[in-house]
């Protein structure tokens, strides 16, 4: 079968249950509410691919954040139907669709999809890895629970550090899971935050933002205490190694590696040493 074979069409929420198929097969770790999450803020820009008997052989998701960067996520190919140009017809997809809208776009590639993208003209960023652990009490600090009255805060102090306004998606995700939601200030100013949302496998840990390692590391262990003996996905930076330490301290290993990539000139780096974990592989 070649690609000339598959109709790309957008996806909708009667097509999640097919979806969580293909993300099944793969072993990920998304929920319905993903999906849903991310088709609610690009209707027009989540793609399946399908033979012409309607069957979905493939996933790719975006979600754009302000006019500066575009983000894929959610690239997802029938095991039975690799090598067949799926994958790359549903980037293509993508990528059309965020070119008139974003001026770079960017992704976290597996070491499978890692060479497609590299042919499509993507190039490195930095090197992520995820970590697995479970959450065990330490004893409590001053972090607190993040509330709908400190969240405006929480969201301006995160769009220097992300590179864009992502409020769409920290927004949905803290209404989601506002109980392990968790925040940090000094002299009234905002320190780090972070937030947590369940899984199919465990409950996923970031983003992490922070000014420094002490609120950092607060901020993680208010996340472990706050989930007690629940498995836990997490993503740091690499080149942290103080913090990836810390992790492995706490009895978290190193499962799997993921290269951060864009297209096109890297215009909003954000500030990467303040990025401790990220929100996740689907939206950065």
């Amino acid at each position: 079968m070649t690609v000339d074979k598959i109709i790309i069409k957008t996806i909708t929420e009667r097509d999640i249950p097919f979806c969580m198929e293909l993300k099944n097969a793969a072993g990920w770790n998304q929920l319905e509410q993903d999906w849903k999450r991310l088709i609610e803020l690009s209707p027009l820009g989540c793609f399946t691919a399908q033979l012409h008997d309607g069957t979905i052989v493939g996933t790719a998701t975006t979600v754009s954040f302000e006019d500066k960067f575009g983000w894929i996520g959610m690239v997802l190919v029938d095991p039975n139907q690799r090598k067949m140009g799926i994958g790359t017809a549903l980037m293509n997809a993508c990528i059309e669709y965020l070119k008139p809208r974003v001026k770079v776009i960017r992704l976290d590639a597996t070491p499978m999809g890692k060479p497609v993208y590299e042919r499509l003209g993507f190039k490195d960023e930095y090197i992520l890895a995820r970590y697995k652990g479970t959450g065990s009490s330490f004893p409590a600090t001053t972090v607190k629970k993040i509330s709908s009255k400190e969240l405006p805060n929480i969201l301006a102090f995160d769009k220097p550090i992300f590179g864009a306004d992502r409020s769409n998606w920290l927004s949905r995700v803290f209404q989601e899971s506002p109980d392990n939601c968790f925040f940090i200030e000094e002299s009234g100013k905002i320190q780090g935050f972070i937030m947590s949302h369940p899984g199919t496998k465990a409950w996923y840990a970031g983003p992490l933002t922070a000014n420094d390692l002490t609120s950092a590391e607060k901020l993680l262990k208010a996340v472990l205490s706050s989930l007690p003996g629940k498995e836990i996905f997490i993503d740091p930076l690499t080149n942290n190694k103080t913090f990836t330490g810390l992790l492995q301290n706490v009895g978290f290993t190193e499962e799997r590696i993921l290269t951060r990539m864009f297209l096109g000139e890297n215009l909003y780096p954000g500030t990467p040493e303040k990025v401790f974990c990220i929100a996740g592989p689907e939206a950065g």
